[in-house]
């Protein structure tokens, strides 16, 4: 199930753990072979980059389906198609696919919405699959969340003009409901996410380990019936602000949660067993997207 609302609000949705382990390594293995095809070869598009420290380096291929059966099952049908399908309220289709390659040295992307290079096209949502570490620190994705609904102003490159770009409101895409996080590790499987209520500036942590999302929670509720009841049972200075943090915590809920508040009792069971929280049946949850490209339409 996916957070819907969060992709209405926002326009930019992540679902963690959507490839891992072999699936993710054999994907990659298809990407390092078409990196490698001579321009034209097969019917790829392959374009390179001059490097700031001179010489030059592969940053795009485009045109890839023909040559690798795996990577066009992977784009065209199953849960990718789903996903993008749902978000749009309507069976998607593939509409162009590329693989971008930032190397040390290479250039970044100007601020751009993709939408206004297809004006041909009603509706459309783009897709990324981060292959390797996507972090603040080597050039993640930003964006300025609630302007998906209308495009904005281009230049001659068909790019967000440089100084409306700079008075827009950037961010790394957040993880789940939250306003914003932060991800922690090299691999970004350790995630720290605002969590205010016991305290303002109250943080708990994220470790999504497989299929799991392990929370260590904090002071966020004593016991995990209560964030689960929604009931703050502890020292708040405003409850409504705490009250909205568990409700968000419930919304991760829609994936495997394993919820670990640091004064309840089954903390370290549920830990142990990696025993996930169950929603009560009148609660709502949503889930939450994961340097392959693809726009569907």
């Amino acid at each position: 199930m996916l957070d819907l609302d969060t992709w209405r609000a926002s326009g930019a949705l992540v679902v963690p753990g959507f490839l891992e382990g072999e699936e993710l390594d054999q994907v990659r293995r298809w990407v390092d072979d078409i990196e490698a095809q001579p321009d034209g070869a097969h019917g790829i598009a392959q374009y390179d980059e001059v490097l700031a420290a001179g010489g030059s380096a592969r940053c795009r291929s485009e045109n890839i389906l023909g040559f690798n059966p795996g990577i066009r099952e992977l784009l065209t049908r199953g849960p990718l198609t789903e996903i993008a399908g749902e978000l749009l309220g309507e069976p998607a289709v593939l509409y162009k696919e590329k693989i971008n390659y930032k190397n040390p040295g290479g250039a970044g992307f100007a601020p751009h919405q993709d939408a206004p290079a297809y004006p041909f096209v009603t509706s459309t949502v783009t897709c990324m699959i981060a292959l390797d570490d996507s972090t603040t620190g080597n050039g993640c994705l930003d964006i300025v969340p609630g302007l998906q609904h209308a495009p904005l102003p281009t230049d001659e490159a068909g790019c967000i003009p440089a100084e409306l770009a700079a008075t827009l409101a950037w961010q790394p895409v957040p993880y789940g409901p939250f306003p914003s996080s932060a991800r922690m590790t090299r691999a970004g499987d350790v995630i720290a996410v605002p969590t205010p209520g016991h305290t303002p500036g109250h943080l708990s942590v994220l470790v999504n380990d497989g299929d799991r999302q392990i929370m260590l929670a904090g002071d966020t509720s004593y016991l995990d019936s209560t964030m689960l009841s929604g009931t703050v049972d502890g020292v708040s200075g405003d409850e409504t602000v705490a009250q909205a943090t568990l409700a968000g915590i419930r919304e991760l809920c829609a994936r495997p949660l394993v919820y670990l508040p640091s004064h309840d009792p089954k903390s370290a069971e549920r830990l142990q067993e990696r025993r996930a929280v169950t929603l009560p049946r009148h609660s709502s949850a949503a889930a939450m997207v994961r340097r392959l490209e693809l726009q569907s339409a």
